[in-house]
């Protein structure tokens, strides 16, 4: 069965215990059947970031516009930054220098909004 483990009235865990073996919940939680822990809201925890996403993946965090403006453009870096990715096989590094720059420059040059850099590197 499916119980939760709730600490100042919100699940942190959620757990599958038989209900017949030895079991003692961890210091200052409390275990709930699941539906008694119906309603109770649950404890957003952040997960670290991956910074290796897929090709298609990285490719899908841009918008149309971001894209199209990228795809015209004649600038030799913009071109540069532009064939690696569409050509990449190997997930892509978030916090590679080359993607970094070639984001940065991107955005320096307007392709992309101020701050959507970063947005795309998931900071």
């Amino acid at each position: 069965m499916r119980y939760a483990l709730v600490q100042n009235g919100e699940v942190v865990q959620w757990i599958v215990w038989d209900g017949v073996s030895a079991y003692t919940p961890p210091s200052g939680m409390k275990l709930v059947t699941e539906v008694d822990a119906v309603g109770l809201p649950v404890k957003q925890v952040e997960t670290a970031r991956d910074p290796m996403v897929f090709p298609f993946d990285f490719i899908d965090r841009f918008t149309l516009e971001e894209l199209s403006a990228i795809q015209q453009s004649v600038d030799p870096i913009v071109i540069k930054f532009r064939t690696k990715i569409q050509t990449m096989v190997s997930p892509v590094n978030l916090d590679d220098d080359q993607t970094v720059q070639g984001l940065g420059y991107i955005e320096l040059i307007g392709l992309l909004a101020p701050g959507r850099a970063n947005e795309l590197r998931g900071l």
